[in-house]
């Protein structure tokens, strides 16, 4: 606990020099972001826990995100670039990729409203991004580990007005977890709306869907089916003023395949969750945040601690999250949050066959 204390104070006192360090020209913006922070399982044994991207170990202090973002746009191009470092490139859940490299695309313009863009996207279809700096926790809610967070592909976007627009995807495949979906070549097609509708609200609704192939072992050798997925999310944001903060986000995942005879796995369910979260600014630069999630896995072959059991257990998940957020200045902050998850106690899960996990995490992160 010593060496975090003393990192900070470190952090603290260099806070009067990086902020020189900002680049930003007409046309090209360019900032980073720090963040560490200091994890703690409370009452449980030392093991790996799903659900967590952050160190299994007690007593550390971890890096959890070294990145460096460039922003270009001139006339009717524009690009997007992020490189990483840290725990962050291993908190995507299921999602593969996105290890040093975040986001990567190019883009033009044929009409003053219509962009055509292509490359590698980050978040351009999940409720929320796992970025400390833009949530009011350093923790996610569990839907954020199986949605389609990191894509290959493209995007045509069209703003009809200041407040709407609309965006149609090519993707690749996302969530691919080792085992269970790989060797897809297929992709898939999404749709997308965003629509703020005052200062106050805006919210977002994405789709996607697409065939997806599912390799499972059948106990002999392995075998290959696939299913037709769909993807739906919706997420709306509500500032009512300049102390309150509300965020909803909501996921619904359907499969239209049958059982399985080996694993006995039912694709034909469905699964969903979301989770309802608000920050409230007691003092001018202390804010406090609560976070209450669900989440219904009816097959349990997403977030399924096991790839080849052979009778995957229904999940059922929730959850509550509380924080503490100091602002020692803009773009500065420092952060203390309990997380509590409840799993089922018949899902195969956690490998110590605990059915709750509570955590702490001291955090603290700068823009610059």
């Amino acid at each position: 606990m010593k060496k975090y204390i003393l990192l900070l104070i470190f952090i603290l006192s260099s806070v009067s020099q990086v902020s020189a360090q900002i680049i930003k020209t007409d046309n090209l913006s360019l900032y980073t972001h720090l963040d560490i922070y200091y994890p703690e399982y409370i009452k449980q044994k030392n093991v790996a826990y799903p659900f967590n991207f952050y160190s299994r170990s007690n007593e550390r202090i971890k890096l959890y995100n070294a990145s460096l973002t460039a922003h270009f746009r001139e006339d009717d191009i524009r690009s997007n670039i992020t490189v990483q470092y840290g725990d962050i490139q291993f908190g995507y859940g299921l999602n593969r990729g996105a290890d040093f490299i975040r986001e990567a695309n190019f883009g033009l313009s044929p009409d003053n409203n219509l962009w055509i863009d292509g490359g590698y996207f980050f978040g351009e279809m999940s409720t929320i991004k796992p970025l400390p700096q833009e949530n009011f926790f350093t923790s996610i809610p569990a839907i954020s580990y199986i949605e389609p967070l990191v894509n290959a592909g493209l995007k045509a976007s069209y703003k009809f007005n200041k407040n709407v627009l609309a965006k149609f995807v090519i993707f690749t495949d996302y969530n691919n977890r080792s085992g269970m979906f790989n060797k897809s070549k297929n992709f898939l097609y999404g749709v997308g709306i965003e629509h703020q509708v005052n200062s106050k609200l805006d919210f977002r609704i994405n789709t996607l869907i697409g065939a997806e192939n599912y390799e499972y072992f059948n106990g002999t050798v392995f075998e290959h089916t696939k299913f037709t997925r769909i993807f739906s999310n919706a997420f709306i944001k509500y500032n009512p003023g300049k102390k309150s903060k509300n965020n909803l986000g909501f996921m619904f995942i359907y499969r239209n395949k049958g059982e399985l005879t080996f694993p006995l796995i039912n694709l034909n369910k469905v699964s969903f969750g979301g989770f309802i979260s608000s920050q409230y600014k007691i003092l001018r630069n202390l804010s406090l945040s609560g976070r209450i999630e669900y989440f219904n896995d009816e097959s349990g072959m997403y977030l399924n601690r096991d790839a080849f059991v052979t009778n995957q257990e229904e999940l059922l998940l929730s959850g509550f999250t509380a924080a503490a957020e100091y602002n020692i200045r803009e773009k500065i902050y420092a952060r203390m949050e309990f997380n509590k998850k409840f799993i089922n106690k018949n899902s195969r899960v956690y490998f110590d066959g605990k059915s709750n996990l509570s955590t702490f995490i001291a955090s603290m992160g700068i823009e610059f």
